[in-house]
């Protein structure tokens, strides 16, 4: 799966295979919502992973702050994320970029804070509840798949074998994802149910 370009994505890429965004899914703030079911503490279905989701505080009110715990047999990885729930003709998608507030990134000095572009996580949400979230990232095989088919075209750099990053603006992002689903096998399914 595709997590969490430069910096900041190489730490996270280099951990996982992923498919990001260099721009956001939309810039329009009417297309952002709020869904409270999404706050709480989750764990995906193996145990394996923790999130822990609150209100980033911010003027709009629309914003999450994501907590992600990878468990590990010798470690566990800790990662924050700002996240926002985008609505596209009622097909929701979560927008995630690495939380640059946090210590490890203002402990930078200014002039390699001015090499940290964040690139988008995407993530697809299916359903949600209150109990429980069936969503998931798009699958870079399976992406690469279909631009090498050319069933779909998107403007895209290869970063490596594992690691996709689109580079399409908000406005034809918005009619690429709309178009990916066509092809649902592009996405692996996976729940994520709430601790408390």
């Amino acid at each position: 799966m595709k997590n969490k370009l430069f910096f900041i994505s190489l730490i996270v890429i280099s951990l996982s295979s992923c498919v990001t965004s260099l721009y956001p899914i939309t810039e329009n703030e009417k297309d952002i919502v709020f869904k409270s079911e999404f706050l709480g503490h989750w764990k995906d279905s193996d145990g394996n992973s923790e999130y822990v989701v609150n209100p980033a505080g911010d003027t709009s009110g629309k914003y999450y702050k994501v907590m992600t715990l990878d468990y590990h047999s010798d470690r566990t990885d800790t990662s924050n994320f700002l996240v926002a729930l985008v609505n596209l003709n009622d097909h929701y998608f979560l927008d995630c970029v690495p939380d640059t507030s946090q210590n490890i990134y203002s402990s930078s000095n200014n002039a390699s804070r001015g090499f940290l572009i964040p690139s988008h996580l995407i993530i697809k949400v299916f359903s949600f509840s209150n109990n429980s979230i069936n969503l998931s990232a798009i699958d870079n095989d399976k992406l690469m798949s279909l631009l090498k088919s050319k069933k779909i075209r998107i403007r895209h750099e290869d970063i490596d074998s594992d690691n996709i990053l689109l580079s399409e603006k908000p406005v034809v992002l918005q009619q690429k994802l709309l178009q990916l689903e066509d092809f649902p096998l592009v996405y692996k399914r996976e729940s994520i149910i709430r601790v408390k």
